[in-house]
């Protein structure tokens, strides 16, 4: 059964709470998977993990689409490293973002974080690298 979810009235938001099942479905496959079968879970790529689970609802860039930019520094729920962990583990179901705690294990969810802080370094890098001069032919 899918998780009830308290009605929406933003558009984005609604699309959001169908995907919800769908989002939980792929991050806990595999693990899933390796339980039922007694193996221990092999470690995850987490660009590929972050790649399958957050764009989903963050776009394909991590810049924003259903839910805000994990890039740039405007965080609702706190952007330290505690704060984007615990927004990971427990999620805001009524804002459209499920808690990825069942799915992810710690380790996973702090490597989730490292990743988020290096590609927010790297955007907010190209965003302050100056314009190429321009050339007249």
């Amino acid at each position: 059964p899918s998780p009830k979810l308290p009605p929406m009235s933003h558009p984005r938001l609604r699309t959001s709470a169908r995907l919800y099942p769908l989002i939980l479905v792929i991050a806990t496959a595999a693990g899933a998977a390796q339980a039922a079968a007694g193996t221990p879970a092999a470690p995850r790529d987490i660009p590929k993990l972050v790649t399958t689970i957050c764009a989903a609802c963050h776009g394909p860039t991590l810049e924003g689409a259903v839910g805000p930019s994990l890039l740039d520094a405007t965080w609702k729920h706190g952007g330290d490293d505690a704060h984007i962990a615990k927004s990971i583990r427990i999620g805001f179901p009524a804002n459209g973002m499920p808690p990825f705690g069942g799915s992810l294990s710690e380790k996973e969810i702090s490597e989730v974080v490292v990743y988020l802080r290096e590609l927010a370094s790297k955007a907010a890098l190209s965003r302050k690298s100056p314009p190429p001069p321009n050339r007249k032919p």
